[in-house]
């Protein structure tokens, strides 16, 4: 368990898993919280050193809401965007409504790309382990069709019961995590470049100057080389 600035956290729309932030459940959160409602800590995937948010997206809505900057997170260390993915299913599989069928098979795609679906020894792992893993709520002949139609490859080595994967199992790689985070800083400033057009405050512009100075210098400096994909 870690302090973390809400600031320092990248809030992706992938990782929700089910619609997307309900202004009312903010509402309802910020409510709660000025009352004194204490609410169980954020999880957050660390990759390559960035933060990224996979469970709370509603109590970080209300915290921010309530000009609250740091909180407590529950900080998980993964190597692929995939492994974060299926973090934010594994999080809100075990909480709230449950998952639609849409929104399970979500579920089961990402745990796919995460390549959860053979153990450590690199064998393919059976129907039942999987549909276990997924909560038990997925029935075998959904996941054999889900598995025909999505990931074919994979099916047909589960068909033949070859227990000796491709290291990718038949799957095409998923995007490297320098890749899916610079897609989701370039979003970022997008939506940044288009509200500063509204700012005409001399301090609130000196304030976002100060900010896009940093993160020049920031982007200016000599990180470690990392492959682009």
């Amino acid at each position: 368990m870690e302090t973390v600035y809400l600031a320092d956290i990248v809030r992706s729309d992938d990782m929700q898993p089910r619609t997307k932030t309900d202004p009312r459940v903010v509402e309802r959160y910020r409510l709660a919280m000025s009352n004194g409602a204490e609410f169980p800590p954020i999880v957050v995937a660390r990759l390559n050193g960035t933060m990224v948010l996979v469970d709370g997206f509603h109590r970080v809505a209300a915290m921010s809401a309530r000009g609250i900057h740091q909180t407590d997170a529950d900080i998980r260390d993964v190597a692929s965007w995939a492994e974060a993915h299926w973090l934010a299913f594994q999080a809100n599989m075990t909480h709230g409504v449950p998952f639609k069928k849409a929104e399970l098979r979500g579920a089961f795609g990402a745990y796919m790309k995460a390549n959860r679906y053979v153990d450590e020894r690199g064998h393919l792992k059976s129907y039942r382990v999987m549909a276990t893993e997924l909560g038990g709520v997925v029935s075998y002949s959904c996941l054999r069709r889900w598995m025909k139609k999505d990931f074919p490859r994979v099916f047909r080595k589960l068909s033949n019961s070859e227990d000796q994967p491709r290291a990718n199992g038949g799957l095409v790689p998923c995007a490297s995590p320098q890749r899916m985070l610079t897609r989701e800083a370039q979003r970022a400033l997008d939506q940044a470049a288009a509200a500063i057009v509204g700012v005409t405050a001399p301090m609130s512009r000196a304030m976002l100057l100060h900010k896009a100075k940093s993160i020049v210098e920031a982007l200016e400096g000599n990180p470690v080389e990392q492959p682009y994909c």
